[in-house]
């Protein structure tokens, strides 16, 4: 069993999905994604545009630094608390050994140890929050 197991996590919503031969390149665009300064990109667009495909194309060419996870209207906090160190521990193994030990834990407090503990590792990071939904669902709500 791996540790994303043992957290209770979907594996494949902590990975960057596989795209399909025939998916539309839009490398063209991947610029408007770039932005060196930090801060945040978001990309928006209508439903079935295909942003989550251009995200993931552009995601591929970083494998080694891009961090991504797919939540849904059904997760909640906590879920997405252990989809968060799940997430990460795709690339640092080792991550958040606190995450285990000291629950019950807020996730206001997940994510501010996770930024600091990613913020430890020296290295630039690129988190993707993909928000997998359909046009009867609700935004989810992660401001809490």
């Amino acid at each position: 069993m791996t540790g994303e197991e043992g957290l209770g996590v979907t594996y494949s919503r902590t990975l960057i999905p596989t795209l399909p031969s025939h998916f539309l390149s839009r490398k063209h665009l991947f610029p408007l994604i770039e932005n060196r300064a930090p801060g945040a990109t978001m990309v928006i667009a209508p439903t079935g545009y295909g942003k989550s495909t251009l995200v993931a194309e552009w995601a591929q060419t970083r494998p080694d630094s891009v961090i991504w996870l797919t939540v849904s209207n059904q997760d909640s906090l906590n879920d997405m608390s252990a989809m968060f160190i799940a997430a990460t521990r795709n690339l640092i193994p080792e991550f958040a050994p606190w995450f285990e030990r000291d629950q019950p834990l807020r996730p206001s407090e997940v994510v501010r140890r996770w930024g600091n503990e990613l913020l430890q590792t020296g290295r630039e990071y690129t988190f993707v929050l993909d928000n997998l939904r359909n046009t009867s669902t609700q935004e989810v709500d992660v401001s809490s």
